[in-house]
């Protein structure tokens, strides 16, 4: 009963919304060294769990 109330608050999906935009938006304005120590990162955690 609590999580429909929920799920119609306008709150939650105001929230949910602007963290979303927030999540995307740290992704694309990140700078271009930080994308490749990322990206670096990554490839070096794949190779060493196969």
């Amino acid at each position: 009963m609590a999580m429909r109330s929920i799920g119609k608050a306008g709150f939650f999906w105001r929230f949910a919304g602007g963290f979303a935009l927030g999540v995307v938006a740290l992704i694309l304005l990140q700078p271009a060294d930080a994308t490749r120590t990322l990206e670096a990162n990554l490839a070096a955690a794949v190779h060493l769990s196969r």
